[in-house]
């Protein structure tokens, strides 16, 4: 009789362990997919962002005429080497070169057209090619 007893707890323990290793493997699973969701917000603010700064500059451009200089003004940042420049720090507010985490650039091409282009770093984010729009 005792040794019978016996096996039923070692059973119920075996159970047991491995409902444990069951729920655990699960609740890590979990954990790295609340992760991984938040690396993906994170990366869906910034394109979203950028998608809203590169338009703006071009229809800064557009409105503009083709006009760097102008064009640069309207949008608050720098004409520089015959680009347009505008720097934004983390949150996506204008701020200067020192404290610039996102730039968004228009450099002008041939026949009126320029690509606007958001970039962190050296990854862009989002290009948009535009047309001047003439008269």
């Amino acid at each position: 009789m005792r040794q019978a007893k016996a096996s039923h707890n070692a059973l119920f323990l075996m159970e047991l362990v491995i409902t444990l290793f069951f729920f655990s493997l699960c609740a890590a699973i979990c954990m790295k997919a609340f992760a991984l969701s938040a690396s993906m917000t994170e990366d869906s603010r910034k394109l979203s962002w950028a998608v809203v700064a590169v338009r703006s500059a071009a229809d800064a451009y557009q409105a503009c005429g083709g006009d760097i200089d102008e064009t640069a003004q309207v949008v608050g940042g720098e004409a520089e080497g015959g680009s347009a420049v505008q720097y934004y720090d983390a949150n996506w507010q204008p701020t200067g070169r020192g404290e610039a985490v996102f730039t968004v650039t228009v450099q002008p091409g041939a026949d009126g057209r320029a690509t606007v282009a958001a970039t962190q770093g050296a990854d862009t984010l989002f290009s948009l090619e535009v047309r001047a729009w003439q008269p």
